[in-house]
């Protein structure tokens, strides 16, 4: 799912960093997976019933998988993300990023390194896992462990 372009736009305010977990048993409407093929967020209507958002406004065009079959979007709205941060001092918060999304047929979240990446979020992979930082705050923490 790409909105052709992957360029640097304005970063957002205090936009903090986001920690994610893998439930190994299932994969549930908490569930987002990292994605650095797409461009756009991409939300359940699961887990959006579970989030603050902006009305859902209608789109009308299927997006493309990388595999090229059409994955249903239903439209698009603007989420409120609340999730675990820690900041550089090593203290633990509730952190909020708000954000665009669109709102598809797809068995899971997606979370757009790209688009994250625009917002001033660098995401790194390394032998231990995964994690994204906002570099104007410097905020951050490990999203999860590689097996």
């Amino acid at each position: 799912m790409h909105d052709q372009d992957c360029k640097p736009e304005a970063d957002h305010d205090d936009v903090l960093s986001v920690l994610l977990s893998i439930n190994k048993a299932s994969v549930d409407s908490g569930f987002w997976l990292l994605d650095s093929g797409v461009s756009v967020n991409v939300i359940t209507k699961e887990a959006l019933q579970h989030l603050q958002h902006t009305e859902v406004q209608s789109f009308a065009n299927p997006m493309q998988a990388a595999n090229g079959s059409d994955v249903a979007m239903e439209g698009f709205c603007k989420v409120l993300l609340e999730i675990q941060v820690v900041d550089p001092k090593g203290d633990k918060r509730t952190g909020v990023i708000p954000m665009d999304v669109l709102v598809g047929q797809t068995a899971f979240c997606i979370l757009s390194t790209c688009k994250m990446g625009r917002l001033g979020w660098k995401t790194t992979v390394g032998k231990h896992g995964v994690e994204m930082t906002h570099e104007a705050t410097g905020v951050g923490h490990g999203c999860f462990s590689l097996a």
